[in-house]
């Protein structure tokens, strides 16, 4: 089970010392996956959600009232998602945390909006975690993931790939949205006949031979192969079209930020990803780079992915939001939090409207792997902001 700093006062008093705080507490609830395969999603953002805490009760607490959180264990579970998003707001909660995902973090958003309380995913990619999908009160602190693959194509096109192949893992929605918005990118900047072909799979096939050999039967191998994936599946991917002698620059998403899977393919090359940072002592933003640092010291472990800044950010960005209301009322809140515009938080630019809940453009971190290391590149962000057809489809 994740290990997770103890919750309420514990906050204010040891490591994290800071001023006596007895005005009435401001409740966060988190409703996230302690157990079960979200675990693995939810606990870092947490952990880093929970520094940020720490940092505000150091300071005085928000609005001059110490932060306690609660926890309920979604499980991996939507129906216990559902109680446990119920838990924490019968708690007293002003703002539920929900799963890094819409299909396991909706249950509980869906609970908090029915009590008119805002809640927030930790890092969800589907634009219907917010207004369309969830309610006015749901937000998620991420990306869309169709503007993540607008990103990725604007990318490929700059280094000057002239054809692309979109390998697409069916198995989850964030892949078919990163496809999507990848291959109506690239067709929009390359031409339509630059996507030279299109092939799917899903995460647990032993074999993608199959694609393997459509692939090589083109006439000329694509300059780029566009993975939609995550791990184990995008790791074994990887590994077959390598062994199988393709060469084409291998190009996926945050889903495969981390190291830790690189042993399934020793010493790989030529591969791309994007992520919210560098985990790997390369960090080009110093704030972003001392969160690592602070994340590190105070857990003694260093995070598997870049996606715990998030749950750092959420904090920022709600305690910003509660302070221009002057209370930690869920509509006074919700009406600031609709007045982003650019808003920086851990240097991120937040823009949210009454119609849109998600972030349609945001810096993201390039980096390559090669001879089985990573190495920073630069931060990019998409010029142009998909479609409601493109982020809502039929």
């Amino acid at each position: 089970m994740p290990k997770f700093l103890v919750p309420t006062a514990a906050l204010a008093a040891g490591m994290f010392v800071g001023p006596a705080l007895a005005e009435e507490p401001i409740i966060i609830g988190f409703a996230t996956a302690q157990s079960g395969w979200m675990a693995a999603y939810d606990e870092q953002p947490v952990l880093a959600a929970q520094l940020a805490i720490a940092d505000i009760n150091a300071k005085g607490g928000l609005l001059g009232r110490p932060i306690e959180f609660v926890m309920a264990d979604t499980k991996t579970d939507r129906a216990q998602g559902a109680k446990a998003g119920k838990e924490v707001v019968d708690k007293g909660a002003s703002l539920v945390v929900v799963s890094c995902d819409y299909d396991m973090g909706s249950p509980a958003a869906f609970a908090a909006e029915q009590a008119g309380v805002i809640s927030i995913s930790l890092c969800a990619n589907d634009p219907k975690m917010g207004v369309q999908g969830v309610g006015p009160h749901s937000f998620s602190w991420s990306f869309a993931a169709q503007s993540g693959g607008y990103a990725l194509a604007e990318w490929a096109h700059q280094q000057g790939w002239k054809t692309a192949y979109s390998l697409l893992d069916t198995t989850i929605e964030f892949d078919k949205s990163t496809c999507a918005g990848f291959n109506s990118r690239w067709k929009e900047l390359a031409g339509e006949a630059a996507l030279i072909g299109e092939d799917t799979w899903k995460n647990d096939d032993p074999s993608i031979s199959a694609q393997i050999t459509r692939i090589q039967s083109l006439p000329e191998a694509p300059d780029v192969i566009m993975l939609c994936t995550y791990n184990p599946g995008g790791a074994s991917a990887i590994k077959q079209l390598r062994a199988a002698g393709i060469e084409s620059a291998l190009l996926s998403s945050q889903a495969m930020d981390g190291d830790y899977w690189l042993q399934a393919v020793p010493d790989l090359s030529g591969f791309y990803y994007n992520g919210y940072m560098s985990i790997f002592g390369d960090e080009p933003d110093a704030e972003r780079q001392a969160l690592l640092d602070r994340y590190v010291a105070t857990y003694d472990k260093a995070p598997t992915t870049s996606n715990f800044i998030t749950g750092y950010a959420l904090i920022d960005g709600y305690a910003k939001a509660v302070e221009r209301a002057g209370t930690d009322d869920p509509d006074a809140v919700l009406a600031e939090l609709n007045k982003f515009k650019d808003e920086s938080v851990i240097g991120i630019p937040f823009t949210f409207t009454p119609e849109m809940h998600i972030q349609l453009k945001w810096p993201l971190l390039m980096l390559k792997v090669e001879n089985g290391k990573h190495e920073a590149i630069e931060y990019i962000t998409s010029t142009a902001e998909p479609p409601m057809g493109l982020l809502f489809p039929n």
